[in-house]
């Protein structure tokens, strides 16, 4: 009866250890949850398809630049990275951030989505999206399609760009399930990368493309993405962690402070991997 007590209380304070341990943990997602600034974020392990960390991951949010993502996607898979791109007038005419790109110059189409990834140039966009799809109108119906497709339900996109339009929105999951579908292109991955990267064009003329994602710096590559920034969409990002030969897709939206915020994200998912 002893012995059989003894071994009861054993077991006792092994489940009482695992538990109180899980609790712990809880408590710290729970905190870092709180602490991170973004409105919305989704953390998903790839090789095992789970979900580390979300908090509001279906919410219907302004992508900001994020939204370029698709367009990369689309290009992709309808276009050659060699096909020579005629710049049009309208390309010109977008809003800021782009890089100046001038009626009748041509380059290509590689060329355009670094432009599009490296620094988020809105002309190289829409350059590119009037090149596939005859209007930039006409290749937001081929990415509000494809989003259905990919599974982003909560998705809506109204310009190439992810310049503030009404009625354009997408959630953190969504996202996630965009940048998953970028991830087997390799030239994608090549490109974002990069720190920065010249193009030139036809004529000669050459410009310096310098990427908006600083975390290229501190993370030495460990964390690649596409940034987004409007005054309505606050800062957005959604990226790709490598952590211990792990990989994991994450996005924010609606931050007030980024690389705080990835930061905590890079933390706690640090300290998941190493407590087990």
């Amino acid at each position: 009866m002893k012995k059989i007590f003894t071994i009861a209380i054993a077991i006792s304070l092994v489940l009482n250890s695992t538990l109180s341990y899980a609790a712990r943990n809880n408590r710290k997602r729970a905190k870092n949850n709180r602490a991170i600034s973004a409105k919305a974020l989704f953390v998903l392990d790839l090789a095992k398809n789970k979900i580390m960390l979300n908090k509001n991951p279906h919410l219907k949010l302004p992508p900001a630049s994020t939204a370029k993502l698709m367009t990369a996607i689309l290009v992709m898979e309808n276009s050659n990275p060699k096909k020579p791109v005629s710049i049009k007038r309208n390309a010109t005419l977008v809003q800021s951030s782009k890089i100046n790109l001038r009626e009748n110059e041509t380059y290509l189409t590689r060329d355009l989505l670094e432009a599009v990834l490296i620094c988020s140039a809105n002309d190289a966009s829409v350059a590119l999206a009037c090149d596939i799809a005859g209007t930039e109108e006409a290749f937001v119906r081929m990415m509000n399609n494809r989003a259905r497709q990919l599974g982003a339900l909560n998705t809506n996109f109204v310009n190439s760009t992810g310049l503030p339009t009404k009625g354009q929105y997408t959630s953190a999951y969504d996202l996630v399930v965009i940048m998953k579908r970028a991830l087997i292109y390799p030239e994608i991955i090549e490109i974002m990368t990069k720190r920065d990267s010249p193009i030139k064009s036809d004529k000669g003329r050459l410009i310096g493309l310098k990427s908006h994602n600083k975390l290229l710096w501190e993370f030495d590559n460990a964390i690649i993405g596409k940034t987004g920034y409007t005054r309505q969409a606050g800062h957005c990002f959604v990226g790709l962690q490598k952590i211990k030969n792990r990989k994991f897709l994450f996005a924010i939206l609606k931050s007030k402070d980024p690389r705080p915020d990835i930061r905590i994200i890079y933390s706690t998912l640090t300290q998941l991997i190493n407590n087990r």
